[in-house]
């Protein structure tokens, strides 16, 4: 067996590092029954497996199934460039994003930074390299580049026959008689997958048709590949020297001042080349970086440049003309609006012009964008010349917007999304009310005075008349998409009063950020309704914190109309206790409880089911329901080895491994996801004195043939074959095995190792299904601690505990390098890892350069480690950064600390999981102080926050007790990489207190807690879970 591993070590080894699987979950069909009999299975598995979900609250799965948006923490910290974090994203979380036909992949379209510093990078869904039409997903990397979001409408399909029966040439030529145009068109053809309101993908070819001048025509037809026909077709049209010159407003005669242009030939047009965009000199041509209006009063055969005939500049010559100025000041306000406000510019925020036509005497009661320009019509029966509506003309310059970012189908949700964004800003940039068009309305019989209304979309009009639009999901009007492109115009009204209902609560500088971010950033050309609620859930999140005021009112504000998020979260959420065993271990006790917290508003329903180590059920509670932000405890019996709960809503948990006296205390956190491989950095290098204990457990229904691998290339096999079955062992029993004797980790660099679930004959990874605990200490005395067997890597590792000897604790350091030798035949053995060690006030005291072996470790006291013969960590550091210097080189590790010279008997040990992940909201597990539970012992918990941002983070803390009340709030604000820590009967002025707490910021942070008894008999740590 030893050649064997030894044969698969560098395989794993490049698997550990390159692709960790997120695994399926199977839920259990028995979780409604009540207790039974430690002989009586307490699961089997369901038919339809659930995907489990890394480090995230929050989800929502599309009609397909799919993941329409995750949100969370949602990879590790990296220095990697965001397009290599969102791709290994992508690649890593396959089972995640349920892309089983392998044929599914992503495509790089576009990546962006923000004015936050996010960044936003944009791929197409492609089967077999081929696009699938309109399905696109964006990955979103916050600024220690962490994966914190994603988004995007799409299913995974599979399609048979992928070669075109009908030729492109061909295809056009049926597309361009479908939909003829009285002016010479452009036409481009590209081979799709057409998978829109469809009810199977189907492959076509996409005919994208333009005019080659000015006329309202602009369709994108599908032509089915194989047949002929035409499977979809879109009308996208979306309904010198600079100097000043004056003009005459046609619906209220004010006199106005205009930026124009005075050409050579002697005359001054209404040519803006006052804007930021304009590159100093004028194109005739291309009329680059301006705004430029052109007269279509006589058609569309001449469309000339509006000018001032009479040379007296003031452009009040005739009404056309002074329509034209008109256009010209309102358009110019708009473009203000969106630079001032947004810092964008133009359509596309770039230098592009900005063509605008007035006085269309074909289109007389209609405005409309079609390929870069924007048409107001002259007017007609319904309304005046639309030149004279500064909201109108706000939204159809906002059309360009879409078209230049998100590209929204207008067709069916998508498209009355379109419509709505178009309004939200005709109502931002004409912010004396919430109608658009009351200007230029005429009188009609229904009495109408708005073409639209945002806070009123009925808009005093009888149901389904023309100007009435509905205001609640209930009222939905489907249509076909041969009427009002499916009803584009008509349902808009339902995210119109949304938007409205946001801006009445927070106000409409507040509302206008956050709509403005979601619709460039989050927003993909199949957005819908309940996609477009989640991306501007997110983008309140990213502005002002999750469960923000903001934040709150958007929410409340969809509720309010009846557009939900999603069709329900993606699947339930699990917990996984891989050490839920009582036992008794050199004198000291542990025996087991396990708590679990909804963090959820609402009441969570859940079942904790328990296992021995066969697989076999040991108990379980039922199904429980659990008050919203409530937590209560299970003591485990004595047959139980580990323990899986399943909510309906997320929660989270932890569980408490200690003697009935107080003197040994251990705490763990239930992992969240499970994999096919986990690291366990923390073997002792001291077997003689330490013990170390580990468990691991198969939590799904899947064959398991475990691997257990060291760095040096000594291995053992698990059986967990049965389902849900686990193992508990001694770390020192195994080495003797392995080695005949206990191994000198000093000879080997540091020793570390990983299980993975991995077919030693066919050389194959295996169905993910692993998780593991850890618990070690002093043989001797009552010091142990414990840490999570960790699925994650990253290139940056927050180390959030350091106390030094002045300050009465020590703390170690230890850090593994997951990344395998380049070269083997070179000289260099190792990569450099860069140490940046802070104070609590944020200060920089120093960075060092180190070196750790390729699959090597390294571990070290913080007052002892020592570079060149200079101190790595100073005495008044609080925390440390460790990042590898190069790219693509992934480490892990830990840290323990414990009291400097604790009294005798005492428990003076505690340890930590290195950070990889942060977030913008932390949650605290356990809070308990005094006589929490009435036991007679006097309980402290410290909490700790850190920033590791350059900005300022808003930190809002919030006091749950068991009973999920809350007890207190308190704002904070810490200060770049500043690390905020205290006593919670500190922060909050408590007595005798049991419950939890979240944090909620501006920005990712990470934290962690550490708790223990007055008299320090013991203490103990976790990490603080991320949302």
């Amino acid at each position: 067996m030893q050649s064997s591993l030894k044969r698969t070590a560098s395989v794993l080894s490049v698997m550990m590092v390159g692709l960790i699987w997120v695994g399926w979950a199977a839920s259990p069909s028995t979780r409604h029954r009540p207790l039974r009999s430690v002989d009586q299975p307490v699961r089997t598995p369901m038919t339809q497996p659930a995907v489990l979900i890394p480090q995230s609250i929050t989800s929502a799965k599309s009609a397909y199934s799919t993941p329409m948006y995750l949100r969370g923490a949602l990879g590790a910290i990296t220095t990697e460039d965001p397009v290599a974090a969102a791709t290994s994203f992508l690649k890593t979380f396959r089972c995640l994003l349920k892309l089983e036909d392998g044929d599914n992949d992503f495509q790089l379209l576009t990546a962006s930074r923000d004015d936050l510093g996010m960044a936003h990078v944009k791929f197409q869904h492609v089967y077999s390299g081929i696009p699938v039409w309109p399905e696109q997903v964006i990955v979103h990397v916050n600024t220690l580049g962490q994966v914190y979001c994603f988004n995007g409408i799409y299913q995974n399909i599979h399609v048979d026959a992928l070669n075109p029966g009908v030729p492109a040439d061909e295809a056009e030529n049926i597309a361009r008689q479908s939909q003829p145009c009285p002016v010479d068109i452009e036409a481009s053809t590209k081979l799709v997958i057409y998978n829109f309101h469809t009810p199977a993908p189907t492959l076509a070819w996409e005919v994208e048709m333009k005019p080659l001048e000015v006329y309202p025509y602009h369709y994108r037809v599908f032509v089915n590949a194989k047949t002929g026909e035409i499977t979809n077709s879109i009308d996208e049209v979306y309904t010198g020297y600079a100097t000043t010159s004056s003009g005459i407003l046609i619906h209220n005669s004010q006199a106005v001042t205009l930026d124009t242009w005075h050409y050579d030939d002697g005359y001054t047009y209404l040519i803006d080349a006052s804007k930021s965009m304009f590159p100093g000199y004028l194109d005739v041509n291309t009329f680059q970086g301006t705004i430029v209006i052109l007269d279509k009063s006589s058609g569309w055969i001449f469309t000339p440049v509006i000018y001032d005939p009479n040379l007296d500049n003031t452009f009040n010559d005739n009404y056309a003309i002074m329509a034209g100025g008109t256009a010209s000041y309102h358009v110019s306000e708009v473009y203000d609006y969106f630079y001032d406000t947004h810092n964008w510019t133009g359509f596309s925020n770039t230098s592009g012009s900005i063509k605008v036509y007035v006085n269309d005497i074909s289109n007389l009661d209609n405005a409309y964008y079609v390929n870069n320009s924007i048409t107001l019509g002259a007017g007609g029966v319904w309304s005046n010349n639309w030149a004279a509506a500064l909201d109108l003309t706000a939204h159809e310059y906002a059309h360009g917007v879409t078209d230049a970012t998100c590209r929204l189908v207008y067709q069916y949700e998508s498209g009355a999304m379109n419509e709505s964004m178009s309004d939200v800003i005709g109502c931002l940039v004409d912010d004396a009310n919430w109608t658009l068009g009351e200007i230029i309305i005429k009188t009609n019989p229904l009495g109408a005075t708005a073409f639209r209304n945002m806070a009123d979309p009925h808009n005093g009009q009888p149901t389904n008349s023309p100007l009435w639009q509905p205001a609640h999901m209930s009222e939905f009007v489907s249509m076909s998409v041969n009427d009002d492109n499916g009803g584009v115009h008509k349902n808009c009204g339902i995210p119109n009063k949304a938007f409205y209902l946001t801006a009445a609560s927070i106000g409409r500088s507040k509302a206008e950020r956050i709509y403005f971010r979601a619709w460039t950033n989050y927003f993909t050309a199949n957005t819908d309704f309940s996609a477009a609620r989640l991306a501007i859930e997110q983008a309140a999140i990213d502005l002002h914190g999750n469960n923000s005021a903001e934040h709150n009112a958007v929410k409340s504000a969809f509720d309010a109309v009846g557009i939900a998020g999603g069709a329900g979260p993606a699947d339930d959420y699990f917990l996984y206790f891989p050490l839920a065993a009582n036992f008794e271990y050199f004198g000291k006790t542990f025996d087991n409880t396990l708590w679990i917290i909804n963090t959820q508003d609402q009441t969570v329903h859940y079942a904790l089911d328990l296992y021995n180590w066969q697989g076999a059920g040991a108990g379980t509670t039922g199904n429980r329901t659990l008050a919203a932000h409530a937590m209560e405890g299970w003591i485990m019996p004595d047959n139980s080895n580990m323990g899986i709960a399943t909510a309906d809503g997320r929660i989270i948990g932890i569980c408490d491994h200690k003697s009935p006296d107080g003197y040994v205390a251990v705490s763990t956190t239930p992992a969240e996801i499970f994999t096919n491989a986990i690291f366990i950095p923390h073997i002792p290098s001291t077997y003689p004195v330490w013990f170390s204990l580990c468990g691991i457990a198969n939590v799904t229904d899947t064959v398991s043939d475990v691997i257990y691998l060291d760095n040096d290339d000594k291995g053992a096999l698990f059986d967990l074959a049965a389902p849900y079955s686990s193992a508990f062992f001694d770390f020192e029993l195994l080495y003797m095995d392995l080695y005949g004797e206990l191994p000198d980790p000093a000879e080997l660099g540091g020793l570390w190792g990983f299980f993975a679930n991995y077919d030693l004959d066919l050389q194959k990874v295996l169905e993910p299904n692993l998780v593991g605990t850890e618990i070690f200490g002093l043989k001797a005395t009552n010091d142990c601690a414990g840490l999570n067997l960790d699925p994650f890597v990253g290139r940056t590792l927050l180390f959030s505990h350091i106390a030094n000897p002045p300050q009465g604790w020590w703390t170690g350091i230890a850090m593994v390098s997951l990344s395998v030798d380049p070269d083997p035949n070179d000289a260099v053995t190792t990569h450099p890892i860069l140490i940046t060690a802070y104070t609590e006030a944020g200060e920089m005291l120093k960075q060092t350069v180190t070196e750790i072996p390729y699959l090597g470790k390294m571990a070290y006291q913080a007052h002892t480690w020592l570079v060149d013969g200079q101190r790595v960590i100073p005495d008044d550091a609080d925390w440390i950064l460790a990042s590898s210097m190069q790219e693509g080189y992934s480490i892990t590790g830990f840290e323990l600390f414990g009291l400097q010279n604790p009294p005798a008997g005492i428990d003076g040990l505690a340890g930590l999981e290195a950070a990889k992940i942060v977030s913008q909201r932390l949650l605290f597990p356990r809070v308990a102080n005094g006589n929490a539970l009435g036991d007679g012992l006097q309980q402290w918990t410290g909490i700790a926050v850190i920033n590791p941002n350059a900005a300022s983070a808003n930190l809002t803390y919030r006091l749950y007790n068991m009973n999920g009340n809350l007890i207190q709030t308190r704002p904070k604000t810490i200060g770049p990489y500043m690390k905020d820590i205290g006593f919670a009967n500190e922060l909050f002025s408590i007595g005798d207190f049991w419950g939890w707490v979240t944090v909620d910021s501006n920005l990712p942070v990470t934290g962690f807690e550490v708790f223990g008894y007055q008299d320090y008999r013991s203490i103990a740590g976790v990490t603080a879970f991320n949302e």
